[in-house]
C-alpha cells in the first residue's frame, strides 16, 4: 500500500481535525504536547521522531514501526497495540499501564522504569534492551520471547507460567513467591530469586 509522508504540520492537523492516520511515514519530526487519545494510527513509519509530552492513551495502533524514536514518558495506558516495533528507540519512563500489546517487538532500545503495569502481553518480543526497574505489577504474559535486562524489574503478581527468563538480566528483581510456578530460569538465576525471598540453600 502506497504511503504518504507527512510533515510534523500535516500529521498535527489530522489529529486536530479529528482523522485517523493511516498509510503514513514521518522522518525527524518532533510531534510534541499531542492528544492521540482514542486515535486509530494504521500501518505508519516514524523514523528519527520526538514524542515530547504525547498522549496514545486508548489508542489503537497497528502494523506501527517506530524506529530510532525518543519516547520517553509517553503516555500508552489502555492502548491497544498490534504488531507495532520499537527499534533502536528511548523510552525511559513511558506508561504502558493496563495497555494491550498483541504480535509487538521492543529490540535494541533504552526502556528503563517503563510501567506495564496490567497490561496483557501476547507473542511479544523484548529482546537487546533495557528495562531496568520497569513495572510488570499485575501483567499477564502468552507466548513472549524475552533476551533482556530486568535488573531491578517489578514482576509482583505477574502472571509468569511458561515464561522463559533464562537469556535475561534479572539481578535485584522483585517476585511473588506464588507467582513463580512455571517460571523458567537458569540454576544461577534461581539461587537469586531465591536469596531475595529469603530462602537459603545448603
Amino acid at each position: 500500500m502506497r504511503m504518504r509522508e507527512l510533515s510534523a504540520e500535516d500529521f498535527r492537523k489530522l489529529i486536530q481535525d479529528g482523522y485517523d492516520v493511516r498509510n503514513a511515514t514521518l522522518s525527524g519530526e518532533i510531534l510534541g504536547c499531542l492528544a492521540l487519545e482514542g486515535q486509530d494510527v494504521q500501518n505508519c513509519d516514524f523514523s528519527q521522531c520526538r514524542f515530547p509530552d504525547c498522549s496514545f492513551e486508548r489508542a489503537t495502533l497497528e502494523d506501527v514501526n517506530f524506529v530510532g524514536c525518543d519516547l520517553n514518558g509517553v503516555d500508552f495506558r489502555d492502548a491497544g497495540l498490534k504488531n507495532v516495533t520499537f527499534t533502536n528507540c528511548r523510552m525511559t519512563g513511558a506508561s504502558f499501564i493496563s495497555a494491550s500489546l498483541s504480535g509487538c517487538a521492543l529490540i535494541g532500545s533504552q526502556a528503563s522504569y517503563c510501567n506495564f503495569s496490567l497490561s496483557r502481553m501476547k507473542d511479544c518480543t523484548i529482546v537487546e534492551s533495557s528495562l531496568k526497574e520497569a513495572v510488570f505489577s499485575g501483567t499477564r504474559f502468552q507466548k513472549c520471547t524475552l533476551e533482556a535486562d530486568f535488573t531491578r524489574a517489578d514482576f509482583m503478581h505477574a502472571e509468569l507460567s511458561g515464561v522463559d527468563l533464562r537469556k535475561c538480566v534479572i539481578d535485584g528483581a522483585l517476585f511473588a513467591p506464588m507467582e513463580l510456578q512455571g517460571l523458567i530460569v537458569s540454576r544461577e538465576q534461581a539461587a537469586s530469586i531465591a536469596a531475595i525471598l529469603g530462602l537459603k540453600i545448603m
